[in-house]
């Protein structure tokens, strides 16, 4: 499979157990990755999973991350909401949606909570929920401990706070701090993935080529050149950390651009590389699916009317 990794990993945080599960191509067509999967979760379209619904906290790189097309590291969470019920949601840029795939998960997938405070490593063959011994409250002690720990100075890790999710690279934002948060009363303090392998490019030649065009659009723009600290992004958007807000009429687009990985602050920058135009080309190359831009948008559509139901039944996530 091209583009993305075909499997999904799940943790019981309570037993220090997991299991795996691999999808056919078709249902990433239908869902295409980040809240699309997160969606596909909490509506019961994940066979043999549909008890996780609406309990469980979910979190997926969108279907280019991985890939070295400028923004394309975007990932997003999606958890129950509290005190109010509902999902809430929290996205985020940086290393960590890359270096998931680079392991072989499109998703993984947390439920129910840790007997002590205790932090995930991934990596190809799986995972280990290891307890942390030492008193650490403090999000960069955490990160240090657990580079410490592993031994590896350059994983991606995010920190669960009771103030949010954390990550010393890239940026991220949340639905009133609620699945970090959630995350922290579950004791899941961090997640932390080692850079191992790539993500396999159906047409590397057009993904580097479009990849060139996007970055000499991005100077002709005259914005700021620099390091982001997201992989596959040199754009300015750590100067600005607010999060994106949308009219209800952008919905749609929002949804889609999750579900594709591109990063929002790059999109709302009004100096994005990318438009809406090119998914269908940039999807194809790093998927290998021959989709239509008419295809993507109706997907689109049915990934933001699938959360409008849950909002409606259950109040939150988007547009809240």
């Amino acid at each position: 499979m091209f583009g993305w990794a075909g499997k999904v990993l799940a943790v019981d945080l309570s037993e220090g157990s997991w299991e795996s599960k691999s999808f056919p191509e078709q249902f990433y067509h239908q869902w295409l990755g980040g809240p699309g999967l997160n969606i596909a979760l909490h509506t019961g379209k994940m066979a043999g999973w549909e008890k996780l619904a609406g309990d469980a906290v979910a979190i997926a790189s969108g279907a280019l991350v991985g890939s070295p097309l400028m923004g394309a590291n975007t990932w997003s969470a999606v958890g129950p909401s509290s005190p109010e019920p509902g999902l809430a949601i929290a996205y985020g840029t940086g290393n960590w949606g890359a270096y998931l795939k680079f392991a072989g998960w499109d998703q993984v997938i947390l439920e129910r909570t840790a007997v002590r405070p205790s932090y995930l490593v991934i990596d190809k063959n799986g995972c280990c929920l290891e307890e942390i011994q030492e008193p650490v409250e403090d999000a960069g002690a955490i990160a240090k401990f657990i580079r410490k720990k592993i031994g590896d100075a350059e994983a991606a890790i995010l920190v669960f706070t009771f103030q949010g999710i954390v990550s010393d690279r890239g940026l991220v934002f949340e639905d009133q701090f609620a699945v970090g948060s959630l995350l922290a009363k579950r004791n899941l303090r961090a997640i932390a993935i080692q850079k191992q392998g790539s993500v396999n490019l159906a047409d590397p030649e057009t993904v580097l080529n479009e990849a060139h065009k996007a970055v000499q659009r991005w100077l002709i723009t005259g914005m700021k050149w620099g390091y982001s600290g997201c992989l596959a992004c040199h754009g300015s958007c750590r100067q600005s950390e607010q999060s994106v807000t949308y009219k209800e009429n952008d919905q749609v687009a929002f949804s889609l651009w999750l579900a594709a990985g591109i990063c929002p602050q790059l999109i709302a920058s009004g100096a994005s590389p990318w438009a809406a135009a090119d998914l269908d080309k940039l999807i194809c190359a790093v998927t290998g699916w021959q989709c239509s831009r008419e295809q993507l948008w109706k997907n689109a559509h049915s990934i933001y009317n699938a959360n409008k139901v849950l909002r409606e039944e259950l109040g939150g996530w988007f547009g809240k």
